[in-house]
């Protein structure tokens, strides 16, 4: 996901950012706006760097280094932009909230269980996007079936908002799933559950 950015990202920035969220995951830190990021050594980092970097190097040849992405973020401008939405000078402040809006969702849809990222394309994300932020926020989208123009029909576009819709469930379920452990992150995590999980089928 960083790689889709606008900004690039450090192999420094990423691992932090994983030890955070380890750390605080685990229950071994508690964030507040004035906490610090915990302390990850510099000897850790540099073992991390490299695992990090084979581990990139594997993903690649598996990909052929084929890495563009059509993402559905720059869509969703593109799409206000061609329905005259961005210009408008008249509430900037609630166009501002429709594109956030929208991100958050386009961002959920990420963990979706449907794997809509796989099963639809980047234009319909989009529209779909726009279409649930557009009516949270009682914005008025231009009249009629507007999606059509961007070769989205009702159907599609109905099933996608619904898959927007149940990613709050999904995420307070694997909440009550995983509890302050959460989820598998690492490979002999991952081993262990699968073990745990073999010796209560057995």
């Amino acid at each position: 996901m960083t790689k889709t950015g606008a900004h690039p990202v450090t192999p420094r920035q990423l691992l932090s950012s994983l030890q955070y969220v380890l750390q605080n995951w685990s229950g071994q830190y508690v964030a507040s706006k004035s906490a610090s990021i915990p302390l990850y050594t510099e000897g850790t980092y540099q073992s991390d760097r490299i695992a990090l970097l084979k581990t990139e190097a594997v993903v690649l040849q598996a990909l052929g280094f084929q890495t563009y992405v059509a993402t559905p973020h720059l869509l969703c401008i593109n799409y206000l932009n061609a329905l005259s939405i961005l210009q408008n000078d008249e509430d900037q402040a609630s166009r501002s909230q429709l594109v956030q809006k929208a991100f958050t969702h386009l961002n959920a849809g990420l963990l979706s269980p449907q794997m809509i990222y796989l099963t639809s394309q980047p234009n319909a994300l989009a529209v779909a996007a726009l279409y649930l932020a557009a009516r949270e926020l009682s914005i008025s989208m231009p009249d009629g079936q507007w999606w059509e123009v961007f070769d989205i029909e009702r159907e599609e576009l109905g099933f996608l908002v619904v898959a927007f819709l149940s990613m709050k469930e999904f995420a307070e379920e694997q909440a009550r799933i995983w509890g302050r452990e959460g989820p598998p992150l690492d490979c002999q995590a991952l081993r262990d559950l699968v073990k745990q999980d073999t010796a209560r089928n057995t």
